[in-house]
């Protein structure tokens, strides 16, 4: 497989484009470029296609992908990771997953490898030791309930993560229009995927005193596994054999 990276730069806007080609393609030109005014086309080379494309537009620079030369500011142990500090307003989040030491394989962990399930949840509320949490910029979108229509909830209030898009917490309220129950979603990113996915989701209810967490899967031992499903496996019989209470 080969590779080639084709950049564009005006005053605005950088560009960025990722080529690949399989085999053997003709030997890579020069991109050629016509000038109409202040307009500029560039050709790709014959042979390659484009894999990946970036924008980074004046005003919105993006700082995935970029590498930095860091300090670790702090490290957590029950996380098995560390806060390192790049020089930006918010330090960068760094896994022992993600280390990379030059000459030294490392092992793929799965699930199974992480805390327990006794230690996540505690009387209350969640272990805080093994729960992290960051300033991110959300929107916030305030839901009320449609007049003549009835629910549990009479007002819901969403925080959207702006860079995932993800709910990352919601207040909502009671028919009297005090906060009832408060839910917050903890977020992974999978760079082997990749995606940005949730963990836990915990919910709160701050009126009883009770709270119910899911997705707690820290101790299963896969996370994907290639399995050929058939109707039979979905069967009432079949997925009570597979349940776990």
């Amino acid at each position: 497989m080969k590779k080639q990276v084709l950049v564009t730069v005006d005053r605005g806007e950088t560009r960025v484009a990722m080529l690949e080609a399989s085999g053997d393609p003709s030997a890579p030109s020069k991109s050629r470029s016509r000038s109409r005014g202040r307009a500029k086309r560039h050709e790709v080379p014959a042979g390659y296609r484009v894999a990946e494309i970036y924008f980074e537009r004046r005003g919105g620079r993006s700082i995935v992908g970029n590498i930095y030369k860091g300090r670790v500011d702090n490290v957590l142990a029950g996380l098995e990771a560390a806060f390192v500090d790049i020089g930006l307003d918010k330090n960068g989040f760094l896994h022992v997953d993600e280390i990379v030491l030059p000459g030294v394989e490392q092992a793929k962990r799965g699930r199974g490898s992480g805390p327990r399930i006794t230690d996540l949840l505690k009387p209350g509320h969640l272990n805080q030791d093994l729960a992290r949490y960051e300033l991110h910029r959300v929107w916030v979108v305030e839901a009320t309930l449609k007049p003549g229509t009835s629910h549990i909830y009479s007002k819901r209030v969403f925080y959207i993560d702006e860079d995932s898009w993800a709910i990352v917490a919601t207040d909502k309220y009671d028919g009297r229009g005090e906060l009832w129950r408060y839910a917050e979603q903890h977020n992974e990113n999978w760079y082997n995927v990749p995606m940005f996915f949730g963990t836990i989701e915990v919910h709160n209810d701050l009126q009883s005193g009770r709270y119910i967490a899911m997705g707690l899967r820290s101790e299963e031992k896969l996370i994907y596994e290639p399995l050929k499903r058939t109707p039979g496996d979905y069967t009432p019989a079949n997925l009570r054999g597979v349940g776990t209470r």
